[in-house]
């Protein structure tokens, strides 16, 4: 019984984490005031997930505006790559390898956070 309900717990997390939408550019860049707004909604359900500590979430949280803030802008895809190796790395410093590879297995959802899916 408790492998059932330990399985139904990871599988709905899992779609509750891949319910996490991108926010489209064109709305990033037409609202660059709104970068914050977007970047503590990713910390909340990255701590909902990871559990963070206050320090990992008060870094993550600079991480995350600092992505918003550079993708508010007009970018190509180029710059967009860089962005998104440069997060994955802070993120994965600051999140150390246990958690990290938590994120890492919801691949949608590291593509959001790090700013990967914008590529495609």
């Amino acid at each position: 019984m408790k492998k059932i309900i330990t399985a139904v717990l990871f599988l709905f997390l899992g779609l509750n984490m891949s319910a996490q939408e991108l926010v489209p550019l064109k709305d990033l860049q037409s609202n660059p005031n709104e970068v914050r707004i977007y970047s503590d909604k990713e910390v909340i359900l990255l701590d909902k997930q990871l559990k963070l500590s206050t320090e990992q979430a008060k870094e993550l949280k600079e991480i995350l505006y600092s992505k918003y803030k550079n993708l508010s802008q007009e970018l190509n895809s180029d710059q967009i790559l860089q962005i998104s190796q440069g997060v994955r790395e802070r993120i994965r410093i600051v999140l150390g390898s246990e958690k990290y590879t938590e994120l890492a297995k919801n691949e949608v959802l590291l593509n959001i956070i790090t700013g990967a899916a914008y590529l495609n």
